[in-house]
Formats: structure tokens, C-alpha cells, sequence
């Protein structure tokens, strides 16, 4: 029996990968730098320290690392509505744990003011017991410690919890960390999902994996 449900966000409770791949291939087209969006499909699901170190390789013979930052964080991303990504079912699913009094924690590679910003925008804060955020601990996904940190913070064992995950870095790192893992189907890029030990299609499927 699950006595708790861990969620990646990106990807998970919002829709963001396309926007975010968009908003790279936008920032690399207006400085001259032609890519394939396809090329660019291994980042999906990595940390935004990892994004953001792949993308400079496009940039090192032009300016040094810290000049590149500060073009990059002020010109890379669009705003973006998080609202108006949240995945189906989100809500609907969030409510009904917190019924059945099953802990929520939500585990993410993105930075924690992404992650506030997301919960703000779609009103999700009451609903989560945890948060962490990759930018809070020493190693990222596959590594399992944000899961393992994640059921620290439950006071719950790492069987006794449900991870919700779409990309192959955060399915590793939730086995990894001797949880049960649901992959959020996704063809758009490419991702090897198998090792997940179930597919589903919609978030509220995961609740037909507690009865």
C-alpha cells in the first residue's frame, strides 16, 4: 500500500517541455545558431544547470561563461501562463489524495522560484506536504537523492511511495530510489519510459493505482 504520492512537475502537473525546447531553439536561432528542435530532445527532463551548460557549448568561442549567463537568463525564456499548462486532471487528483489523506510531495529539477511560481499561479501550495527543488540538493536526477530526500521529509519508506514521472532521467532516479514508478506517456521526444514499471496516459490514473 502507497502511504504517499511524489509528482515531477514539468512535463508532470504542467505542460512547459515544448515551451521551454521552443524558447531554446528561439534564443540559439536569434544569435545566428541554426539547431534541429530533435537535437535538442536529450535535455528534456535534465536539470536547468545541465540545460543550461549544453546550450553554452553553442557559445564558447564567442564570450566566457559568465558573460553567457547573463545573456541567457535575460533573453532565453518567455513568460509563460502556468495556468494555462496545467495538465488535466491535476487538480481533481491533488484533491482527492489530500481526501484520502495520502501525503503529496513534489520532486523537481527546476528552480525553486520556477517551482513557486508554478504552485502560485496554479494555486496548488496547499495541496503539497514537501517541495523540494534540484537547485537544493548536491546531486540532480538520475541521481536518487531528491527522492530519497522527498520521503525523508514524509516520514514515509521509499516502498511505500508513488512516484509520478514522464522523462527517463526521473524514472531512473525514482527506481533508484526503491520507489514504484508511473510514467505520464509521452511520444514528443523521444523518451525511453520502459524502465517505469507502468505507462499511463492521464494524471488521474494514478489514483486507480491506491485502491
Amino acid at each position: 500500500m502507497f502511504h504517499a504520492v511524489i509528482f515531477d512537475m514539468d512535463g508532470v502537473l504542467i505542460d512547459s517541455e515544448p515551451l521551454y525546447l521552443q524558447d531554446i531553439v528561439r534564443f540559439l536561432k536569434h544569435d545566428g545558431i541554426q539547431v534541429e528542435p530533435a537535437s535538442l530532445y536529450h535535455l528534456v527532463g535534465n536539470s536547468m544547470h545541465a540545460i543550461t551548460n549544453a546550450v553554452y557549448a553553442y557559445y564558447k568561442s564567442r564570450m566566457d561563461y559568465e558573460s553567457f549567463l547573463i545573456h541567457y537568463e535575460q533573453n532565453a525564456y518567455m513568460p509563460i501562463s502556468y495556468a494555462s499548462i496545467l495538465n488535466p486532471g491535476v487538480k481533481k487528483t491533488l484533491a482527492v489524495l489530500k481526501e484520502r489523506k495520502i501525503k503529496i510531495a513534489l520532486a523537481s529539477s527546476s528552480d525553486l522560484a520556477d517551482i513557486n511560481a508554478v504552485l502560485t499561479q496554479c494555486e496548488l501550495h496547499p495541496y503539497f506536504d514537501s517541495v523540494l527543488s534540484g537547485e537544493m540538493l548536491q546531486k540532480t536526477k538520475p541521481h536518487p537523492e531528491i527522492y530519497i530526500r522527498t520521503a525523508q521529509n514524509l516520514h514515509t519508506d521509499c516502498a511505500e511511495c508513488l512516484v509520478l514521472e514522464d522523462s527517463p532521467y526521473g524514472i531512473e532516479a525514482a527506481k533508484n530510489a526503491g520507489m514504484y514508478v508511473l510514467a505520464k506517456k509521452d511520444t514528443r521526444f523521444g523518451f525511453q519510459q520502459n524502465q517505469a514499471d507502468a505507462i499511463i496516459t492521464d494524471v488521474e490514473e494514478v489514483l486507480n493505482y491506491l485502491d
